[in-house]
């Protein structure tokens, strides 16, 4: 065993000695690349110089292995200075304890009185558990209590009256000129227990339903969404598909010669885009009105579920279309599908 230093044997108090926490092995601060010196231990620390071109890695990491080693002894010596010097603060604690219950003993002696064992407290026994009190205990109890309701009243559900300096029947049984009785402790916890149950139990699908409702809001403002960029993007193409048509028609103005299916394309192309938009746009419209009257809440604008929504009014006026409105239609429709085909 290693003799320990002097500013070990220094400290006289466990509470004065400086420990040192236990770094295992595998830490970064004990390798080369990672190395970090303890704020704690006062020994010399490695110098490592990487542009020494005559100190290799097996000499750096002699360094550091060295300088934890002496590390570790000295966590060492100041782990055993502690418990040295905790184990003698207890055992003079202990010995000056006894000194002092010496000392009273000795000073109660002479006097020849013994000492008195501690009085127990009486136990008062307890009242049965579902016996009705009778009327001269109820005239003890506190009148400010509120008394339960009878059998009758409860089936009733009518106000429990009890009789003047009669606790135990109700004004309403003495008028029917029935039997007044009164539940135990233990049904009252029974009905108290299954009514809260029941609110607990309305409350959770109350939540649930709020729950529902508020994803199927949050999914018909998504749809919303999507429906509005959807119509942004087809703007912004109909807009691209005019600049085609008017720089085909001023190439055409110039005396370019320009085929007519091509000029046909050029001039079918923002319609069939606009056709396109509202196509999508009326199924998204059409998965809002489901969302809206499974939730049957109301949108932004104050109107109910039950109003008409804008796909259901489309319809509407395309059922008011005259036939041809509805021939023009279909040749456009035609038309675009067979500019979609030689695509």
């Amino acid at each position: 065993m290693s003799q320990m230093p002097s500013h070990i044997l220094a400290w006289k108090k466990s509470s004065e000695v400086v420990r040192m926490e236990q770094i295992p092995v595998g830490d970064p601060r004990r390798t080369v690349q990672g190395f970090e010196a303890d704020p704690l231990f006062h020994g010399p620390a490695p110098r490592i110089d990487y542009d020494d071109p005559y100190e290799q890695d097996e000499d750096r990491l002699k360094k550091v292995t060295r300088y934890w080693a002496a590390r570790d002894v000295e966590r060492e010596q100041r782990t055993r200075r502690y418990d040295e010097l905790l184990a003698a603060e207890m055992q003079a604690s202990i010995q000056r304890r006894e000194a002092e219950q010496a000392a009273k003993e000795g000073m109660a002696g002479p006097s020849g009185k013994e000492k008195e064992a501690p009085k127990t407290p009486r136990r008062t026994p307890r009242k049965a558990a579902n016996v009705p009190p009778s009327d001269s205990e109820e005239e003890k109890e506190d009148g400010d209590e509120a008394p339960p309701s009878c059998v009758e009243c409860l089936r009733k559900r009518i106000a429990c009256v009890p009789q003047p300096g009669k606790k135990r029947s109700c004004m309403a049984c003495y008028k029917r000129k029935i039997r007044c009785d009164f539940l135990d402790k233990t049904a009252w916890a029974v009905l108290e227990g299954s009514r809260r149950m029941a609110e607990s139990v309305r409350e959770l699908a109350g939540m649930e339903k709020r729950r529902e409702y508020f994803r199927l809001e949050l999914k018909w403002y998504e749809l919303q969404r999507y429906s509005f960029n959807l119509q942004r993007t087809g703007e912004l193409d109909a807009a691209a598909a005019d600049f085609r048509l008017l720089q085909m028609l001023h190439l055409k103005g110039q005396g370019l010669d320009i085929p007519e299916d091509l000029e046909e394309r050029f001039r079918t192309e923002r319609l069939n885009i606009k056709m396109r938009v509202r196509e999508r746009v009326e199924a998204v419209e059409q998965n809002m009105d489901e969302v809206r009257r499974e939730a049957a809440f109301r949108i932004p604008s104050g109107e109910s579920a039950d109003s008409q929504t804008p796909y259901v009014k489309r319809k509407a006026n395309e059922e008011e279309e005259t036939e041809g409105e509805i021939e023009a239609r279909a040749v456009r429709t035609k038309r675009r599908k067979v500019f979609s085909d030689e695509e």
